[in-house]
């Protein structure tokens, strides 16, 4: 309680504060939306004085113009000399011409000249022009104002403007002395309406632009103003102030704005009352002052919300505590329990990555022999019906590790584990190979079987070829499979860039073709396009699905056309980087144990001893060389020693690493095939032992493995071994090892050892 206690009083002092500054900031907006609406109205009644000035100016400046260019003309002289010399004849002959000239000059502003006179050197004064009219009333009269005025000038130059105020109106009065240098003989003046320009301010005034407008003579007293004030009147604004160009307020706080007028020698003002000023101040602040107050409400209201909500919270906040550490302790089992669930899910992976590979291992290993055996008994004298039951056997077998291979693959394609490697590979030759491989499948069922690959198709390329040929050869098996006439052709072409081609593969055949419904199935797992199609051809229906989830992995997509009863076309394109023809370097036994030799494709076997480059022919057919074949199935071991001894070779064996080990320092052997998985000591340990011991001489060591996954080639080269051999082994996958890493030197040698 004594924690609630003390927030309620921090938000009780908050909330005076908010109302203190929100108090605050009204007093400073209200100043400063005073003197924001003072410099504006400033502003808008100076651009108002400068235009009533403008007004003014071009009025009256035109006029004094005017007046100073009729006083030069010929024929006032003349009407101005015989006033003088009293000459009546000659002044009236004058004076139509002159009025009909002056009666021009008061049209181009009408209302504007209220008189056009003369007044001679005698005070009489004669009206030229009045109101726009001509007249021809004569008054005698002195007005010794003008006489006085007008001697007291040079000929020609315009007198000091005279304001006067009439019956009705406001005068401008200028004057402006002729005659000549020796003689005056009176006076011409012009006479300005400045109520015109006042009903022109009206205007402005009315619409609320100002409150007062003035016109001032330099002593201050009103020549203009509102409301027919008295003519000479000193108003109350200006009465202790000196006249300038300038700003202020009044006692009364009235906005008062002059400027001076030089060309008439008068002050335009333009009075902005306090009312006024009020009024707009009002309309700035008011709106500003209310969401002001708004906000402020809306902090109080929200700080005294946030009151009560806090008072609540921290009423509760131990059960709060309570529940946070319960939820700690869920959160934590949660935690271990997806922990151990991921461990599970871990070893549960690494278990199907074991029994996957063990799977392999002991599924190839029994079919091993069974090929191997098979193989070796085709090659002993039989009668035909023997060699009839023998053959069927072991296409059988063959055909029974299809369908494992297939199995495990789809397995490890499930789990996760299939990888690809890249390397250099010879497209062309590969599907040469395919094809030559299947040629004679297609011509026992009368099928020509074409192979179309287009001149830009590169030679070498670098792809994973076990996967790539896996594909091709499923494809091509099931065209072969479900055509009983016509043909079946594989079509390479390429196109994109050079150095790396888009290559598409195409298989397409003249056979049963497939209906849509069975499209939609025929790369599914297991499933063939029906019950009938199992029957008649027999399968397991995983060589689509196989090769569908390879192609994906190579980043594209295998696609089908096909129409029932006209065949069909599997397609699909790879972006391959052009590759080159691999050059290996092998260290070599016997005689040349200190040199390196690259095979070349003519068979030959450069050597580099001491920078001299000799050529030696080789020959598979001369000597015997003795192989060591590390291996624990003894029916594994049956097979291997058969098949070297068909190859003209002679063989160790032994069961397991440790045994391997003891032989090599007891015999020199040309080479050594290594069993991956043996008891005692395995073939990856046995291999770094091996490879610890050697000096100058290196022993080709070929893995003799059941599982060729990419990663168990990695350990396979990771632990020094040169080759790998998948099992079943045949007599012509062990004689391509023999012949890549046992060379004729060797051979010679061993033979002469024995």
């Amino acid at each position: 309680m004594k924690k609630i206690d003390v927030i309620q009083q921090n938000i009780i002092v908050s909330t005076l504060m908010i109302v203190a500054i929100a108090f605050g900031a009204g007093l400073l907006l209200n100043y400063l939306t005073q003197g924001y609406v003072q410099r504006e109205v400033e502003l808008r009644l100076g651009k108002l004085v400068a235009a009533e000035q403008k007004k003014l100016i071009i009025l009256t400046r035109d006029w004094k113009v005017l007046l100073k260019i009729a006083s030069k003309k010929k024929i006032l002289k003349q009407y101005a000399a015989a006033t003088y010399r009293g000459d009546v004849g000659e002044r009236n002959r004058l004076k139509p011409k002159l009025e009909k000239i002056f009666l021009e000059y008061s049209r181009l502003k009408p209302g504007l000249i209220k008189y056009i006179r003369f007044i001679g050197v005698d005070g009489k004064e004669s009206i030229l022009i009045k109101n726009g009219k001509v007249r021809h009333q004569y008054k005698d009269r002195n007005d010794r104002k003008y006489f006085t005025a007008a001697k007291a000038s040079a000929f020609g130059v315009i007198n000091k403007p005279t304001y006067r105020k009439g019956k009705n109106y406001t005068a401008l009065d200028w004057s402006v002395a002729i005659g000549t240098n020796k003689q005056f003989h009176g006076v011409f003046t012009l006479t300005l309406n400045l109520s015109v320009i006042y009903d022109m301010t009206l205007s402005t005034q009315s619409a609320g632009v100002f409150d007062e407008y003035y016109l001032l003579d330099s002593s201050a007293q009103q020549l203009l103003g509102p409301n027919h004030q008295r003519f000479g009147k000193v108003i109350k604004y200006f009465g202790l102030k000196k006249l300038n160009d300038t700003v202020f307020l009044d006692a009364e706080n009235n906005l008062i704005t002059l400027r001076y007028i030089p060309v008439i020698e008068a002050f335009t003002v333009l009075v902005e009352r306090a009312s006024s000023l009020k009024r707009e101040h009002s309309a700035v602040f008011q709106p500003i002052a209310i969401v002001l107050l708004i906000c402020t409400l809306a902090i109080i209201v929200l700080t005294i919300s946030s009151s009560l909500r806090i008072r609540r919270i921290t009423q509760n906040s131990d059960q709060l505590e309570y529940d946070k550490s319960k939820l700690n302790e869920q959160v934590e089992i949660k935690t271990l329990e997806i922990r151990l669930a991921l461990h599970d899910a871990e070893q549960a992976t690494l278990a199907k990555s074991e029994f996957l590979a063990n799977m392999s291992h002991e599924i190839r290993t029994p079919m091993n022999g069974v090929l191997g055996l098979l193989e070796l008994i085709q090659n002993t004298k039989m009668n035909k019906i023997q060699k009839q039951y023998v053959s069927t056997a072991y296409i059988s077998a063959r055909s029974l590790l299809a369908i494992i291979d297939d199995v495990l693959d789809f397995s490890k394609i499930e789990a996760g584990k299939l990888d690809l490697e890249t390397i250099d590979t010879n497209l062309r030759g590969m599907l040469k190979e395919i094809h030559n491989l299947y040629r004679q499948g297609a011509k026992l069922k009368n099928i020509a079987i074409k192979l179309d690959i287009a001149s830009n198709v590169p030679q070498w390329v670098k792809v994973d070829p076990t996967r790539l040929r896996q594909v091709l050869n499923n494809l091509l098996s099931n065209a072969i499979k479900f055509t009983q006439n016509g043909s079946v052709t594989v079509r390479i072409t390429s196109c994109g860039e050079e150095t790396k081609p888009l290559v598409e593969f195409s298989v397409t055949d003249t056979g049963v073709g497939l209906s849509e419904k069975e499209q939609m199935n025929v790369f599914s797992s297991f499933i063939q396009a029906d019950a009938s199609t199992t029957r008649k051809f027999g399968g397991a229906g995983l060589g689509l699905s196989i090769s569908k989830k390879i192609v994906e992995k190579f980043g594209s997509l295998l696609r089908l056309e096909s129409e029932e009863g006209k065949g069909s076309r599997f397609y699909f394109t790879l972006q391959l980087e052009l590759g080159s023809a691999p050059k290996r370097e092998y260290k070599l036994k016997s005689a040349h144990r200190n040199a390196t030799g690259v095979y070349t494709p003519g068979g030959e076997v450069i050597l580099e001893v001491e920078s001299r480059i000799q050529t030696i022919v080789t020959d598979k057919n001369s000597g015997q060389a003795t192989i060591l074949v590390v291996e624990d199935n003894v029916v594994n071991q049956i097979v291997a020693q058969g098949m070297l001894e068909e190859l003209g070779f002679q063989s160790h064996v032994v069961s397991d690493g440790m045994q391997a080990i003891k032989a090599i320092n007891d015999y020199n052997y040309a080479m050594i095939f290594m069993d991956m998985q043996m008891p005692v000591l395995d073939g990856i340990e046995a291999t770094k032992v091996i490879r610890a011991g050697e000096n100058d001489e290196h022993i080709p060591i070929v893995a003799l493995t059941a599982s060729v996954t990419l990663q168990d080639k990695e350990h396979c080269f990771d632990a020094g071994m040169d080759d790998y051999l998948s099992k079943p082994i045949s007599i012509r996958g062990l004689k391509s090892k023999l012949d890549r890493w046992v060379d004729s030197d060797s051979k010679k040698c061993e033979s002469a050892s024995s």
